[in-house]
């Protein structure tokens, strides 16, 4: 199972936009752990997941919403703690470096960071839930890498020929194929 930390100090302005992200997959019914600056501290509701995805902001030049790096690489805001964490439970992460502009004091996430959190979301839910395309409303068939499985449908009015993202059986959000095709091309799990 792919467990997410979510990291940030929400009290530092776009440093907060890793728990702001966490927040939207956790109301989404995704597992996530919220270390806020302290990684380290939740060891113990990490273990007995296969692969771990973070969250946090980082700090890169492009335009880009987010970056997907390894534990080590330099972007991201807590990156000692994450290598350190990485190394002890012995389970890939992968971390997903969402762009932050402004680190002010007692400031919330900016609405650009805020947008781009809403960018990597995106992809996190295509990698920890199945892309498939309905080929039946009415019995709730979705085809999923050529099999068709029946699931839920927690999204009003999909209809057949719906790209969609299944979790748990579920449907839990309707995409364009272009936004399919952007998200399965930005990250690997």
């Amino acid at each position: 199972m792919i467990g997410i930390l979510a990291v940030g100090n929400e009290l530092r302005g776009d440093d907060g936009v890793g728990i702001y992200a966490g927040r939207l997959l956790k109301d989404r019914g995704f597992p996530v752990v919220f270390a806020h600056e302290n990684p380290e501290n939740v060891i113990d509701k990490l273990r007995g997941f296969d692969r771990i995805v973070v969250l946090d902001a980082a700090h890169f030049s492009g335009n880009e919403p987010f970056r997907v790096v390894q534990p080590g690489d330099s972007h991201y805001s807590h990156r000692p703690g994450l290598s350190k964490l990485a190394g002890f439970l012995g389970v890939p992460f992968v971390v997903v470096g969402i762009k932050a502009y402004k680190r002010a004091l007692f400031r919330g996430v900016s609405d650009r960071a805020k947008e781009n959190a809403r960018a990597a979301v995106k992809v996190v839910e295509m990698c920890m839930a199945l892309p498939g395309v309905v080929v039946d409303a009415e019995r709730k068939l979705v085809d999923v890498n050529g099999k068709e499985k029946q699931v839920k449908f927690a999204v009003p009015g999909v209809k057949k020929g719906d790209f969609v993202l299944i979790h748990a059986g579920v449907v839990i959000e309707r995409l364009t194929a272009e936004e399919f095709e952007e998200a399965r091309k930005a990250i690997i799990l």
